[in-house]
């Protein structure tokens, strides 16, 4: 039978769980492993990973493969857990930090062409997750490298209680992986406005206009949320200019709204990507996801018209979302671009029937 994705066999993995297939880049960014249960540290996994167990895959049944987003992410980490006992990175991918790059610890661009092409001869469509709503937080990682927010040290006692490279780091007797936040200062407007900026982001910090109370604006889990609703042209993230590596590039007129969706449409343009997993989908405005839809919808069409030769089939752009406690039902997220919603009850549901 032809595919369709109504009755699609999806496999959602974790990449940097699931298979490595270059050590090498285990420890990108200056990276560590923490020594202990390494609950929140990158263990490896990758996209020449993921390409090694295509096959494995294919046995399953699999035919359609939904990655954790595998662009750059904050480099560092913050304190896991209520009581900091060990280090969190975004080894998940939602705590992204530029929607241009691959994050290094998920390799290249040629590892990610790769994957996409020897899904495909497989029959296997890629979904990338990806997320709108937020960035990730600060960390002394980036601090440093992009020089941005402010610390309540000076001088040579920068060096002596961070070390020549801050992300290295570690809590000392009596202090937890929490406690290297109060070595920052976050109220230091000056420092924190080299960050991603006003025109980009509202949170608790310096002078950034304070998250709401309501689902679009507020600030999931103390994550800077992004301006999505901003009809305001904003320039890119101001750190950017700190940020050599980047392909953004500014375009006048664009919102953050505008940057994000085009980001994101690049990859399906440059790579053939099917679809989309949304992330946090309650948390950003109805109209976003619809430009997203339309302009993924679009960049996957010239893909395949370009590339008549890799294309699977005619079939468009797929997007699917993550609206917390979403059931069964029609809802608006399926006037706004979605052609599928999580069904969070079927959870419920199965746990009673158990």
């Amino acid at each position: 039978a032809p595919f369709d994705w109504h009755n699609a066999t999806v496999y959602f993995v974790l990449t940097d769980r699931f298979e490595n297939g270059d050590p090498s880049n285990d420890q990108s960014y200056g990276r560590h492993k923490d020594g202990m249960a390494e609950i929140g540290t990158f263990h490896g996994g990758d996209l020449r990973g993921l390409t090694n167990k295509l096959d494995y895959l294919q046995q399953l049944g699999v035919n359609a493969l939904w990655i954790s987003a595998p662009f750059e992410q904050i480099h560092g980490w913050v304190g896991g857990g209520t009581k900091g006992d060990f280090p969190h990175y975004a080894y998940h991918g939602y705590y992204t930090q530029d929607w241009t790059n691959l994050d290094a610890n998920m390799g290249n661009e040629a590892d990610l062409r790769t994957l996409v092409d020897s899904a495909h001869q497989r029959g296997i469509r890629i979904l990338f997750d990806v997320v709108m709503n937020h960035t990730g937080y600060a960390t002394l990682a980036d601090m440093q490298e992009y020089q941005f927010g402010a610390l309540y040290l000076s001088g040579d006692e920068v060096k002596k209680t961070l070390g020549e490279r801050w992300s290295d780091w570690k809590p000392a007797a009596g202090q937890t992986w929490h406690s290297f936040n109060d070595y920052i200062n976050f109220s230091d407007k000056t420092g924190w406005d080299k960050w991603w900026g006003k025109n980009w982001i509202r949170t608790d910090i310096g002078d950034y206009d304070n998250p709401g109370f309501d689902d679009l604006t507020m600030s999931l889990a103390f994550l800077p949320d992004i301006k999505t609703e901003s009809t305001t042209a904003s320039g890119l993230p101001v750190f950017y200019k700190n940020k050599t590596d980047t392909h953004a590039k500014v375009i006048e007129g664009f919102t953050p709204r505008d940057y994000l969706t085009h980001w994101l449409s690049q990859w399906v343009r440059d790579y053939g990507i099917d679809g989309f997993r949304v992330d946090t989908a309650k948390h950003v405005e109805l109209p976003a996801w619809q430009q997203l839809k339309t302009e993924a919808s679009a960049a996957l069409r010239e893909w395949k018209k370009a590339n008549p030769d890799k294309a699977l089939d005619d079939k468009p752009f797929w997007m699917t979302g993550e609206a917390w406690g979403h059931g069964v039902m029609q809802s608006d997220y399926y006037r706004h671009g979605f052609d599928a919603m999580i069904n969070f009850d079927y959870q419920e549901q199965a746990a009673k029937a158990v």
